[in-house]
């Protein structure tokens, strides 16, 4: 819904440091500051600990939780140096706290990012920036949305494990944000 916010989006590799600098100046010179930053980006990868290649864990941590941590610390060095506060909004999952068998780096990457989040508040809420994490169940939307394509079979089990009978949607997620 268009309520006159103006937004910036770019695809950038939330692991490149460098990159996620130039990304968040780049916001600063179009619109003279940031408001509101979402970390949002999240990759799986189904296998079990034992057998995961520690590629495939780099790989869903350095994504997950350092592409998170990036584009935070950028945002929030940029709201500091401008002095007028902010929010930033981490997006986690369930299985930080609820793990689930054959995909432990990315419940590992989500709880990570959860203390991330705490530290964060704790360290800029004095600059006036807000943390907060939002940490959704199943969404028709994202990661669930793209298995659910591949494996229609497995949303009967999905909704049976929530108390509202249905995944949410991504509008309903956004909402919340």
């Amino acid at each position: 819904q268009d309520r006159g916010a103006a937004m910036f989006y770019r695809q950038v590799d939330v692991t490149d440091a460098p990159a996620v600098a130039r990304f968040v100046d780049d916001v600063v010179r179009e619109f003279g500051g940031i408001d509101v930053c979402i970390g949002n980006a999240g990759i799986v990868e189904r296998s079990r600990l034992i057998d995961l290649p520690i590629e495939a864990w780099r790989r869903t941590l350095d994504v997950n939780l350092t592409g998170c941590f990036l584009i935070a610390q950028a945002t929030a060095r940029a709201m500091t140096r401008i002095g007028r506060g902010g929010h930033v909004v981490l997006i986690s999952s369930w299985v930080q706290d609820v793990p689930r068998e054959g995909i432990g780096a990315y419940c590992a990457s989500k709880s990570g990012l959860k203390m991330l989040a705490k530290c964060l508040a704790l360290e800029l809420g004095p600059s006036n920036i807000r943390v907060n994490l939002v940490a959704p169940g199943f969404v028709d939307a994202g990661l669930t949305g793209q298995n659910l394509k591949q494996h229609p079979e497995r949303r009967a089990s999905m909704e049976a494990s929530i108390p509202l009978g249905r995944l949410i949607s991504a509008q309903e997620l956004a909402r919340t944000v």
